[in-house]
Order: C-alpha cells, then structure tokens, then sequence
C-alpha cells in the first residue's frame, strides 16, 4: 500500500542517494525547488568528480558496503538505481541477484531496513529478477518508459512507497535513428521519433547512430557499409553520426554539458550518462515531495 505524503515542518529534505552516479537525484531535487542535506554512495572516480564539480556541498560516502548508518542524520528519502549488469537481459551470461555488479541491490535493501526511510524509490531494468527484487523491497514496481519525458525508449522499473503524480501522454518525437546489427553489415530504421536505449554499449554490440540527412536516404534499409560501423575507421556517410555525450545528455534529460569536467574524458561522460536515470522521469516521480519539503 503506497502511502501519501505526510505533512511536516519546513526543513531540508535528508537524501541518501545509493549508486549515486553522476547526481541524477539531485539534479532533479533541485528542478523541484527542495532543498535537501544529500549524502551519496558512489565508487566511481569520474563520477564523483562531476557530481561533486556541480554540487560541492554532496557529502560522498563511499563504497555503500562500509556505510554503517551513523554517518547520517534520519533519511526522508533513500533512492538509488542498483546495479543492472548482471539482471539485464542482454547479458546472456549474467548470475542475476547473486553476480558481484546486481548483488549490490542487497545493500540497498540492508539499509533500507536498517534507517527505515520515511520515503524509497528504486530504479532498475526489467528483467526476471524483478519479482525477487519486489518480494524483498515489500512493493511491486511501476514500469515507466523515458518516452513520455524525452526522446528516447528506455522502459525501467521504479519501486516507491511514493504516490506517483499522473503520467503526462506521450509526445510525439520527431527525432531519427538508426541501428546497426553486429556485424556491421547493413542498417535498419529506428521508427517512432525516439532514440534507442542510451546505454554504456553506445559504440558496442548494438550500434547506433543519428540521422541527419534527408529524405532520400529514409527509410535506410540494408545499406552495406564498407568497412562495417563497428571499426573505428569507418567513413559514415554524411547522413549518420555517432551519438556523442553532448546528444546522450540531452536524450538523458541532463543539463546541456553537464558532465563537461575536467579530466573526465569523451568515453567517460558517455559511461555515467548511459549508467544513469533519465532526469525529467525522477523529477516527476519525486514531485509529490514539494507539497513538504519546497
């Protein structure tokens, strides 16, 4: 049973924000106007240098496995997007909630039994470790695609004791894409005005790419290139490009450069963009917090 907000004096909203990634959490807080006491969990390096670059008064925790729970004052909201790498179902070889990468997400829940936030929400893929994950959060998930908000598919999960505001409909995009499959040998049209999912494997096993050209070229079917997309010394014809950071943050509904850091490189910033929440979607799931904390 998801309970409704509860009425409180005006104070900073305490955040514990596992898997913290790049800030997502707070970027959306901030879009909301509530101000918030954030402490994060994050181990990656890159990471830590552009959320902490964007909001210098992120207290960093560390590694979520140390976090004792006395470092923090009583959490309002526990949030955090555990590892998929090993639920996900293009990992063909993944051990689900017993890989070392997934098996973090019961870190989430020791410290969500442990601090017994007044609010939770938890984002992840879908996948058949779903059921699992719900029995031991004690809610089932909403499952939201990222289209609603921005360009883009990317269908997730998010487990919330929360009482989510209505979804808006979804617009219509009018962005072009196209995938090519592995061996590099011809390109398919990507339909319906988004992109694919922004994943790490950008430049991977499922390549893709936007499209800039026009008409004559859509919709492109079977067209051979020579040498295939995946290698790096692939001419692209002038109608293609890769995504870059610049593209994916905006399909992640991030701050335009956001994670221009220095030291953080191209392929870095793809990474933790990839890794991250699609900001808009979190932004509107947290909203029902304003009629407290903003």
């Amino acid at each position: 049973m998801k309970s409704k907000p509860k009425k409180r004096p005006q104070r900073k909203l305490v955040v514990l924000s596992l898997f913290d990634g790049l800030g997502g959490a707070r970027i959306a807080l901030d879009r909301l106007g509530i101000p918030c006491e954030y402490y994060a969990s994050e181990v990656d390096k890159n990471c830590i240098k552009v959320s902490s670059a964007r909001f210098p008064d992120i207290v960093q925790l560390g590694d979520v496995r140390k976090i004792k729970g006395t470092e923090i004052p009583p959490v309002d909201l526990l949030i955090g997007g555990t590892p998929c790498t090993d639920v996900s179902n293009l990992n063909l070889t993944g051990k689900g909630l017993e890989g070392e990468q997934s098996g973090l997400f019961f870190e989430y829940v020791r410290l969500k039994d442990l601090l017994d936030p007044t609010y939770f929400l938890m984002e992840n893929v879908r996948c058949p470790a779903a059921y699992e994950m719900s029995r031991h959060v004690g809610v089932d998930p909403a499952s939201i695609n990222s289209d609603r908000f921005v360009p883009q598919n990317r269908q997730r999960n998010y487990w919330s004791n929360l009482m989510f505001a209505t979804l808006p409909p979804r617009p219509r995009w009018g962005l072009r894409f196209v995938q090519c499959d592995h061996s590099g040998e011809y390109f398919k049209s990507f339909l319906g005005g988004t992109s694919p999912t922004v994943t790490t494997h950008n430049r991977g096993y499922n390549i893709w790419f936007q499209y800039v050209g026009g008409n004559e070229h859509w919709p492109v079917s079977r067209t051979r290139l020579d040498p295939p997309a995946y290698r790096k010394d692939c001419n692209l014809p002038e109608w293609l490009r890769f995504p870059d950071a610049d593209l994916c943050e905006m399909l992640q509904g991030l701050p335009p450069g956001y994670t221009i850091v220095s030291g953080v490189s191209e392929r870095e910033r793809m990474k933790m963009i990839g890794n991250g929440f699609t900001i808009p979607v979190i932004q509107h799931l947290l909203s029902p917090l304003t009629a407290i904390f903003s």
